[in-house]
């Protein structure tokens, strides 16, 4: 996949920059605990 094509996927699903969620907040804070890792 090219680079401006994945930019452009990124732009048009509207992923960056929303509003946190607490609910994947947690389930990352979970795998953290979990794994260990940061």
């Amino acid at each position: 996949m090219d680079e401006a094509f994945r930019l452009c996927e990124i732009d048009r699903l509207g992923v960056l920059d929303t509003p946190a969620e607490p609910v994947f907040d947690a389930i990352v804070a979970a795998a953290q605990a979990a794994t260990g890792m940061p």
